[in-house]
Parts: C-alpha cells; structure tokens; sequence
C-alpha cells in the first residue's frame, strides 16, 4: 500500500530520559526523545519496558437509561454523549430528534431541537461535541450542519461547513476556538469485481464560521473494492484493511495510518504546522490462517439468523476466499483525544479477544502513561481525566450512557 507519510530522519543526538535516582532502570528507559533537522520532537516509546496500568471500576458511578421509565428516563438511538465542566452529561437521542441533558447524578434536566428544518430543529441529530465553556454542538444532517446550544441549553446559530456537504463527512471535530475539521473520503471509480482500488481521506480545517481555512492533509485510506460479479453486491475492504486514523481536541491535530506505529501532531492553524511526532513498538501483527478462520466463523455467527437471500448477498461477500487478507493486523484500531490532552489508542481487535477492549494512554507530550483494559463496550465516548463516558446497548436492545472511573 502507498503511505502518505515519509519517516524522517533524526540527526541530532539520543537524549535518553534519567531516572531521578541515577540508576538505569526499565522506568527511565522506555521513552526516548530527539529533534529532527527541522526541529520537530520525535518521542519513541518502548512499550516492552513500559507495565504503567490503569484501571476502570467495575460498577459506573451513574448511569442514564433504563428498560421502564418516563420518555426523559429512556433512550433510543444514542448518537453521542459528552461531560460537561459542571459535571452534567448532554445526550444525542436521535430517536426524538433531541439533545438532552442530565445532572452529575443521572437525573433529566432538559431537551433542545425537535424533528424539523428550522431554526434549532433537527432533520437527523448523530454526534456531540464540546466546546470550553459548556457551549454544545451538535451534528446534523441533510445537508451537514452544527447546530450550537449555550450552556443553559438554547439554541443559539447553526453552523454549515463551505463548500457544503450534502452527507456528514466521516470524521468531525470541534476545536477549542470553535473551528472545524472535517476529513471526508474521496471515493474510487467502480472496477472490475475482485480489483480493490485505494480510497483517499482528504482532511480540511474551517474556521468558526464553517468557511474553509486550509487542506490539512489527503490520506491513504484502504482498498475497497467487490468479491461478487452482481453489479449491485456490497462494497468492502480487504480482511484487517488498515486505515488513516485522525483525532483533534484543543488546539491540536493527531494524523496516523492504522499501518503505522506512529502519530503525527499538528497545531490547529493555517499549514498544520507539525510539533511532535509519537512513536511506539508493537508485537507479532502477522496474521495467520487460524485469525482469518477464527474472523469468518465470527461474522457467520453474528447474523445466522438473516433470511437466506439476505445472507448470501450481504455475508456471502465478507466471508467467500475471494476477499483479500490483509499481511498484517493494523498497529492500533481507534485513536482518541482525551478531555486532558491525552492521546488514546485502542488496539486492534484480534479475532479470538472476545472478552476485553486493551487501550493505551500517552501523555499530551506523546509519553506512555498507561494501559487500560475495559469491557467491550459499544463505544467509549469520551476519555476524561479519571472517568470515561461509556454508550451500551444489551441483549434486550436498551440503550445506557455511563460514566466510570479510571484510575492509574
């Protein structure tokens, strides 16, 4: 596969890191750092020498959501959630076309938007987002728009990103100062059944009024292509496909590819100006006969009960001999921005790790901080500085935010 990015080269000396005692112990050589010809700060971790953990309590300290309530009580089609600074917690229920908001302690306190297109209606509520200072923003569709909500929680503008998209684009972010980044994929012609053609994700920033600022990067973003010879079968991408992952928070820009064991971080301004490169090792990502079996026999499971027409066209494709396999696991599956600056990643999901989530924190300065197995929950929504906020569904369909706490 093509890489966007090019390694760059270090010329200046190794600054290993000293323990403060003088002794040259595992603690104080798992990070390294040293500058490149342009000055840009390359942190290497060794993660074999790093065993830092953090923990997450086994019960939430409140969760929202139940099975029986009052409609505020209950939640359907979650779409997002986020912690305020005052302790409450806003909600996307896309169900009834809402924001809502809930105490520190669970309890409702009120809703904005309803179903519509006017001023502060929604057409189709499905993300959050949060700005220093409580305002909320939150995402709408068709065409893609921000709709903005004070702190009490009133309407206040709309924001539409220029040039418009019609659809959301697939990863959004609101900066700190209010401007947008956006990255949406540049799909690949149609080609012949069993030909994969690269995508591309070209990522923008947009000021806070929704006008375009600058072309931060265009990313290699998979092979996709068809495994069936009707026109009209699904669209995928080859088994353990890696792809660029992207996260902003504050004032900074995280760039990666999924193939890589490295991050690139970027200030939120005109030119992306690249402060700091973060590194790591990682172990054995082959991928063998048994993970590929192990992954089809997966997905067959996950939707044996589908009609047999519905099988064959829409599982048929992901699990027939003629969808390529990836060389390798991906280095690393989601990529966070925590609300303290720190950067998240979760490890890829291997087939047979069906009973835990394994993600790693480092520090706003790219440092290891610490390793966090969780249960595998829907999503992790937000990373806070000892909590996380938490979206689950069980087997009966109910929908639940939670918040837990962590601790190193």
């Amino acid at each position: 596969m093509r890489r966007t990015f090019t390694s760059l080269v270090p010329i200046l000396t190794l600054l290993t890191l000293a323990a403060c005692s003088g002794n040259d112990t595992a603690a104080s050589r798992e990070v390294s750092t040293e500058r490149d010809s342009s000055g840009v700060t390359i942190v290497m971790n060794d993660l074999d020498l790093a065993n830092a953990r953090c923990t997450m309590d086994s019960a939430p300290l409140v969760t929202i959501g139940a099975e029986d309530g009052s409609d505020e009580e209950t939640l359907y089609r979650v779409q997002g959630a986020r912690s305020l600074d005052d302790g409450r917690i806003a909600i996307v229920n896309s169900g009834t076309h809402q924001v809502r908001w809930y105490g520190a302690d669970g309890t409702f306190q009120r809703a904005g938007g309803r179903q519509g297109r006017g001023p502060g209606e929604f057409d189709n509520a499905f993300t959050v987002h949060w700005r220093p200072g409580d305002t909320v923003y939150v995402g709408d569709y068709r065409p893609f728009q921000f709709l903005v909500f004070s702190p009490e929680g009133e309407w206040v503008r709309s924001v539409m990103a220029e040039p418009s998209y019609l659809n959301p684009p697939r990863d959004m972010y609101v900066l700190a100062d209010g401007q947008l980044l956006l990255a949406s994929e540049e799909r690949a012609p149609r080609s012949d059944p069993g030909t994969f053609t690269p995508r591309s994700l070209h990522v923008l920033l947009h000021d806070a009024s929704g006008a375009l600022v600058d072309s931060i990067a265009r990313l290699d973003n998979g092979r996709w292509g068809q495994t069936m010879d009707d026109p009209n079968s699904v669209f995928l991408y080859p088994l353990f496909e890696s792809f660029a992952a992207i996260a902003a928070g504050g004032d900074r820009i995280v760039l990666g590819h999924a193939s890589r064991t490295e991050l690139r971080v970027h200030r939120a301004a005109p030119g992306a100006p690249l402060e700091r490169i973060v590194r790591w090792t990682v172990g054995n990502r082959e991928v063998t006969a048994a993970d590929i079996t192990a992954e089809k026999a997966s997905v067959e499971r996950r939707y044996a009960t589908l009609p047999p027409e519905q099988f064959a066209r829409m599982v048929e494709p992901l699990i027939t001999d003629r969808r390529p396999v990836a060389d390798t696991f991906p280095a690393f599956g989601q990529l966070r921005i925590g609300r303290d600056g720190r950067l998240w990643m979760r490890e890829f999901p291997r087939p047979r790790d069906t009973l835990a989530h394994h993600w790693m924190a480092f520090t706003a300065d790219g440092r290891f901080d610490c390793r966090l197995d969780t249960p595998r929950f829907d999503r992790i929504e937000e990373f806070g500085a000892d909590d996380a906020l938490v979206f689950t569904r069980d087997t009966l369909g109910v929908e639940r935010v939670s918040r837990y706490r962590i601790e190193r």
